[in-house]
């Protein structure tokens, strides 16, 4: 056999270095870490302050509850998907890093728990957020999953964090 047509023969490589990106993912997330009492509670407002007649500023306390409750209402449903997608992950490494999104998820429920108590306490869920979620928890596979979660479902919810956030300055509502 001459030169040109020798085999080329492949080192063998790291069986779990195939992983290495989801570990980064990890690494980040673990980084990114917050804690729900790190929030300002009882320094800043839960929300905005309404101006007005009694009756205004309820109406508008009530605006903000029922944002707060379809907030919970979407964590609660995230926290069900990332307990699924940790559940179904066939790696440890993707395991890891499921793992730190369902404690992400999980205290933001718990942040979103301690806000809405704090003006008024829970109320309706909405039954077409309870429709897109449950649509999203009964899909069949690990892929489906993954798109619908962290591609259509969050980035449908990023664009409404920031509109909250822009509404409502200088309240708890905004750090969350």
């Amino acid at each position: 056999m001459s030169a040109e047509q020798a085999e080329v023969v492949e080192e063998p490589v790291d069986e779990r270095s195939k992983y290495a990106g989801v570990l980064r993912f990890y690494n980040l997330a673990k980084h990114q870490e917050w804690a729900v009492r790190d929030v300002a509670w009882g320094k800043l407002p839960p929300v905005p302050e309404g101006k007005g007649s009694p009756e205004r500023q309820a109406r508008r306390q009530d605006v903000w509850r029922s944002v707060i409750m379809q907030q919970l209402q979407a964590d609660v449903l995230a926290c069900e998907m990332a307990a699924q997608l940790l559940n179904a992950a066939p790696d440890p490494e993707a395991r890891l890093y499921y793992s730190t999104m369902v404690q992400d998820e999980s205290r933001h429920t718990e942040a979103w728990l301690k806000l809405i108590g704090q003006v008024g306490g829970e109320g309706e869920r909405d039954p077409h957020l309870d429709a897109l979620g449950h649509m999203f928890l009964e899909a069949d596979t690990l892929e489906e999953k993954v798109f619908l979660m962290q591609v259509f479902f969050e980035r449908l919810i990023i664009p409404r964090f920031r509109l909250i956030a822009r509404s409502s300055r200088g309240t708890i509502l905004e750090d969350l």
